[in-house]
């Protein structure tokens, strides 16, 4: 009680002397009033404090000269100690009834004696003044749970909440839970801050005990321990670990760092046992149930095969020469279990100097891909994308600056800081990509650019094919191209002109204006040459193609010959689809015999009818849209269909197409690799449950990175996969496990095995996080991937944010294809393999009397016919009206009428051909 001691000089001011001793009686009063809270609730304190205070109280004060009232004194300091005793005498009372009211709630639940005061002990050990005192029961892993919540006033006059889960069978407590509801800081800042930190340490430190103990008494662990005394061992130390932890929760800024200290030296001790016990109770694979002997073979075996790893780095040298030592004083089981965790050591190093050196190549590759311009172009592609979103040149700068201010300083290629520096680059590229995908998210809800450059297409080609459509129809759809291409379009907007399409095409083709006659074709061909043709150079024309339309309708005879062989399509069907395969092919730029050699394919390989012409258009399809020759395209759908089970139907393997192709558009990918990859691994992809997108982005992704091609993506894949699903492999398993990439998981009491997909995300997302000289990363590159696929599998962990844009590519990717093919079919060699479709088509249609063969042997005649008019010299319009006189007289057979109708009344020189009331082409007759 010293800083209520008053000390007076001689001869004070009499007024001043008085003051100051009201104000120390009043600090007293101040002072007792907040010991009231701060002191312990136990009788011997109580006693203690009421011994001072009757001390001070009796004490005699003589100051000469001064009236001191003696009696205020007295009457204040035996007033303020009655009111701090009956504060006190009310805590305890209230302290034990709500402990005599708990310790009934728990006989009602049917807990023991001993263990309810037990818990009542420990209760009252927090030197808490109760203000509420309830509690819970529940289950957990087979053990009856006590929750108990208490509210009150601390030592220190905070308010505080506490929550305490206890074991019902013994009383022991399981953990504790703090809560500061409110701070009254009676004990300054400094005991306001030293709470704080009591509390954060005590909660960083639980967390990192929960997670060990979780660990440790993990039965589904990959290693668990299982043997009881293990066990035990393992709950005495964390028995050990939490009278620490009570400890430091009681501690004062004095004690609390060497208490602090205290409990990480016990959670240490208990991570050093788990480690001993886990060896212990888990034995290696390749020990497990052998003898000493032919234990001491496998060791040496290992040995033998750790030095050929070790083989190419001299660092290892020094280990190896342990290595050999250690094998030969080994002499029992004991000395050989030590062998193999020294063994086991050693692998570890070498991993690290492995992940050393493959840093070093890393460094050497990554310069070669900045000398290449590989990092120059990611951020060109990046940019234009920004830029097709209608962003200005200074806004693109903007978004982008973040990447070229990586990429500046990756280009000065500093060997030293060279990876992080490319880790910098791919971080800040990653953001940048991130952002473009929101922003295009946000625009396409209001604008879809992609959706209004197909409409455009659309309305050009349409106009391009139906050149016979009436002027209104024209000037309508010739207005909407043009709006759709003056600047952004509202989504809105692009529906109704799409809408306005669709009923002009349905209008058109009511009136039969559908379409464009040969002359508009033989035009678009003519634009390709660059000599004017005269008019005797345009009969030697139709002369010549009209052998070639010979030649070609004598192939689809043979291609059809062969098709009958596999279907039982009767000889209408067959001439049906003869006579169909030229529009068919048409659509895609391609030949009728392209068309006709693909249904022949997939009537080899079991489907018929509307499936196989089918399935043959979506081979055209592929083959226009990806530049790839019919061959492969045949494969990749032949294949994509059966690893998918699609049945042969054209929608849905359209809809594969549509995505994989949106995915070459917007990506460093070719269609043809794509689908060389598909054939590849297709089937075990499906088997293992990979849905077609993931697969698509997964190849996507590994070929954007490596730029290896499609078949050893492929079969890059095809590994990797068989590799994630390899229950026998315990090196794959273990490796997984401690990746935190689980290869099974249980399901309703059930191991089932998980997807690849969410093992490979599990695997990256460790992958990502481990330093790149961690040994844990070449371990899951060298055991997953294995010798051949660690750098495809590398390049997949790296760049998941690649796949996942690439499975929104392939979303998006609806139409994408035919899009893509309708730029092949307008184009030169598209326009003359359309042209010569039409060309073929007519002549076949001309000479169709009684069947192709027939239609063959009439041109024959008609070509010497050609040949006998033009060498006997008649005049150029003579011979022009002799040839179609001739190709009228073969007609007629088959009962059709032809005539020359002038174009200009009475004009010698313009005519057009008409069969049937068809119109087939017009003539400069001189």
């Amino acid at each position: 009680m010293h800083d209520f001691l008053i000390e007076l000089q001689a001869k004070l001011d009499d007024l001043t002397s008085k003051e100051n001793i009201n104000s120390d009686i009043g600090k007293l009063q101040k002072k007792i009033d907040e010991l009231k809270i701060q002191t312990r609730l136990d009788p011997d304190s109580v006693a203690k404090l009421a011994r001072e205070i009757e001390e001070l109280v009796n004490s005699k004060i003589t100051i000469s000269n001064i009236d001191i009232d003696t009696r205020q004194i007295g009457k204040s300091g035996q007033k303020a100690g009655q009111e701090f005793a009956d504060g006190i005498e009310r805590g305890i009372n209230k302290n034990i009834s709500a402990l005599d009211s708990f310790k009934k709630s728990l006989q009602n639940i049917g807990m023991g004696s001993e263990q309810i005061e037990k818990i009542a002990k420990q209760i009252k050990n927090l030197d808490v003044q109760i203000e509420s005192l309830n509690q819970s029961t529940s289950q957990s892993k087979n053990k009856n749970i006590l929750s108990v919540n208490i509210s009150g006033i601390d030592k220190m006059g905070q308010a505080v909440k506490i929550t305490e889960q206890y074991n019902t069978a013994n009383g022991d407590l399981i953990k504790r839970i703090d809560s500061v509801s409110s701070a009254q800081k009676k004990a300054g800042v400094s005991s306001d801050n030293f709470v704080k930190k009591q509390k954060q340490t005590i909660a960083n430190l639980q967390n990192s005990i929960n997670k060990i103990t979780s660990r440790a008494f993990d039965k589904n662990a990959s290693k668990p321990i299982k043997s009881d005394s293990s066990i035990e061992k393992l709950q005495n130390q964390v028995e050990r670990i939490e009278q620490s932890m009570n400890n430091l929760r009681q501690s004062t800024s004095e004690t609390f760092d060497d208490i602090k200290l205290k409990v990480k030296e016990e959670i240490s001790q208990f991570e050093i046992l788990e480690s001993k016990l886990r060896k212990a109770d888990n034995v290696s694979n390749k020990m497990r149930g052998t003898d000493y002997s032919s234990g001491l073979s496998i060791a040496k075996h290992n040995l033998e095969k750790f030095k050929i790893d070790s083989k190419d780095f001299s660092g290892m040298t020094q280990t190896i020469k342990e290595l050999d030592s250690a094998i030969e004083k080994v002499g029992d089981s004991s000395s050989l279990n030590s062998f193999n965790d020294q063994l086991k050591v050693a692998r570890a190093e070498l991993e690290k100097v492995k992940a050393e050196a493959k840093r070093s190549f890393q460094s050497t590759d990554i310069v070669d891909a900045v000398n290449r311009g590989d990092y120059d172009k990611k951020l060109r592609l990046l940019e234009a994308s920004y830029e097709r979103l209608g962003l200005s040149a200074d806004e693109v700068k903007e978004k982008t600056n973040n990447v070229s201010v990586a990429l500046e300083k990756l280009n000065y290629k500093n060997l030293d800081t060279i990876v992080n520096d490319e880790k910098e680059f791919s971080s800040a590229l990653k953001k940048s990509q991130n952002e473009l995908a929101i922003l295009k998210t946000n625009v396409d809800s209001i604008y879809n650019t992609k959706r209004q450059l197909k409409l455009s297409t659309d309305i050009q080609n349409w106009l391009s094919k139906n050149s016979r459509a009436s002027a209104d129809a024209k000037r309508s759809l010739t207005e909407y191209f043009q709006e759709l291409n003056n600047g952004r379009v509202s989504v809105d907007r692009l529906e109704y002109i799409r809408q306005e399409l669709q009923k002009i095409d349905a209008q058109q083709r009511g009136l039969g204006k559908i379409g464009k006659n040969l002359k508009d074709q033989f035009s678009e061909a003519a634009k390709g040459f660059t000599q004017w043709l005269s008019i005797s150079s345009g009969v030697m024309l139709l002369i010549s193609k009209t052998k070639s339309a010979i030649t070609e309708i004598t192939e689809l005879d043979n291609i059809l010959t062969e098709i009958s062989k596999t279907s039982d399509m009767t000889s209408n069907q067959l001439k049906q689809l003869g006579m169909n395969a030229y529009d068919s092919a048409s659509k895609y730029g391609r030949t009728a015999s392209d068309y006709l050699l693909g249904v022949q394919e997939m009537n080899r390989s079991g489907f018929y009818g509307n499936k196989g012409t089918g399935m043959a258009e979506q081979s055209l399809l592929a083959q226009s849209a990806g530049d790839m020759d019919a061959e492969l395209a045949d494969k990749y759908i032949l294949a994509t269909n059966a690893a998918y089970k699609l049945n042969g139907e054209a929608d849905k393997l359209n809809a594969v197409l549509d995505g994989q192709n949106s995915i070459t558009n917007r990506n460093s990918v070719s269609m043809e690799n794509m689908a060389t990859a598909m054939t590849e691994t297709g089937t075990v992809a499906a088997g293992y449950r990979v849905k077609v997108e993931d697969l698509s982005a997964m190849i996507g992704t590994i070929e954007s990175v490596t730029k290896l091609g499609g078949s050893e993506v492929g079969n890059a894949l095809k590994a990797i996969l068989i590799n994630l699903q390899n229950v026998t492999s315990s090196k794959i398993v273990d490796t997984l496990d401690k990746a935190n990439a689980s290869m099974t998981e249980m399901i309703n009491g059930t191991e089932k095995l998980r997807n690849p997909i969410a093992i490979l995300r599990d695997l990256a997302k460790t992958f990502n996080q481990l330093d790149e000289d961690d040994p844990m990363r070449a371990e899951i590159l060298t055991n997953i991937g294995q010798k051949y696929h660690a750098n495809k599998l590398g390049a997949l962990l790296q760049n998941m944010d690649m796949f996942d844009k690439m499975l929104v590519d392939y979303s998006e990717g609806e139409g994408s294809a035919f899009a893509e093919a309708e730029k092949s079919t307008n184009n030169l060699t598209g326009s003359i393999n359309k042209l010569n479709n039409s060309w073929t088509e007519f002549v076949n249609s001309v000479v169709n009397s009684d069947g192709l063969k027939t239609g063959v042997n009439s041109l024959n005649n008609l070509v010497k016919a050609f040949t006998n008019i033009t060498s006997s010299g008649q005049n150029l319009r003579t011979t022009i009206l002799a040839i179609i006189g001739t190709i009228a007289q073969f007609k007629s057979k088959s009962g059709g009428l032809m005539r020359l109708i002038p174009i200009v009344n009475n004009s010698p020189f313009l005519a057009t051909v008409e069969f049937n009331s068809d119109v087939y082409d017009s003539y400069v007759c001189a």
